[in-house]
């Protein structure tokens, strides 16, 4: 049974022999009161532990129905009904009342959540360095901003991107007989070197007989009449020419594939066999 802290004992009537039990009693008393919500254990029959007086807990039994009146410089923390529910209070020495929980939770606004801590969800502004234990996991979307994370996979793709463009040198025999019909134009695939794709090409061209050779980007320019005189006069409207008046010689011309790879080439002699290196390409 608790020890009862007794204010009508000893009686006055009581002989002095009989205070030193009840001093006992007192001390027993107070130190199971006082036991129950601060820190005082007994070691044998004193209280002598480093840690006495401390808290072990706070319960508050009352419950207000209004805020305490404090006096001036002190504030409080106590509690009041809200809604049913005894919801823990502070207020300060200027008398500035804050409700610190919310049915079971920390009381806590937006703005005060925001300003406290990184939110799930909601835009937000981090100040000073931030550094993680492990790779942050950005979502599959492509950066769109300059100042947006782009994600390892997105430089993966740009990076391979970027593989495929560039100057490269070949060297291969793209073309190598003569033209299926003189004083017009035919196409001329590049595609399986440079790919279907745009690409400014540079070309020797070299002959086993007398002809002008001239080549330009397919869909431009006009017939083969408009872009070089009958007689062999290149009229440099749109394309390069390359005029060989012996065999065995040897000339550059450059021009641009179309969306597919596609040049196009002509010559005004026949039966005269074209050899044609795609030496480099840029795309």
């Amino acid at each position: 049974m608790p020890t009862t802290y007794d204010m009508a004992t000893p009686p006055g009537g009581d002989p002095p022999a009989v205070l030193d039990n009840k001093i006992v009693e007192a001390k027993a008393a107070i130190q199971e009161i006082e036991n129950v919500d601060h820190f005082w254990p007994l070691t044998g029959t004193q209280v002598s532990d480093t840690n006495r007086g401390k808290h072990r807990r706070v319960i508050f039994r009352e419950v207000l129905a209004s805020d305490p009146t404090l006096l001036t410089g002190e504030a409080g923390f106590y509690t009041k009904t809200v809604s049913g529910v005894s919801e823990l209070f502070f207020k300060d020495n200027l008398g500035s009342v804050k409700q610190i929980t919310t049915g079971g939770k920390l009381n806590l606004t937006a703005a005060e959540i925001n300003a406290l801590a990184v939110m799930l969800t909601g835009d937000q502004t981090l100040a000073g360095i931030k550094t993680f234990g492990s790779i942050p996991v950005l979502p599959a979307v492509t950066p769109t901003t300059a100042n947006q994370a782009a994600r390892k996979q997105y430089v993966d793709d740009s990076v391979a991107g970027l593989a495929a463009k560039g100057l490269f040198y070949s060297g291969a025999t793209v073309f190598q007989a003569a033209v299926t019909a003189v004083n017009t134009f035919q196409d001329l695939s590049l595609a399986a070197i440079v790919g279907a794709a745009r690409a400014l090409v540079h070309l020797e061209v070299t002959t086993n007989g007398q002809t002008t050779v001239v080549v330009k980007p397919r869909g431009m320019g006009s017939t083969f009449g408009n872009h070089m005189n009958l007689s062999g006069t290149a009229n440099g409207s749109g394309c390069a020419a390359a005029d060989f008046l012996t065999a065995g010689k040897f000339m550059y011309l450059d021009t641009v594939t179309d969306a597919s790879g596609y040049i196009q080439i002509g010559a005004n002699y026949g039966g005269v066999i074209l050899t044609v290196k795609l030496v480099v390409y840029n795309k």
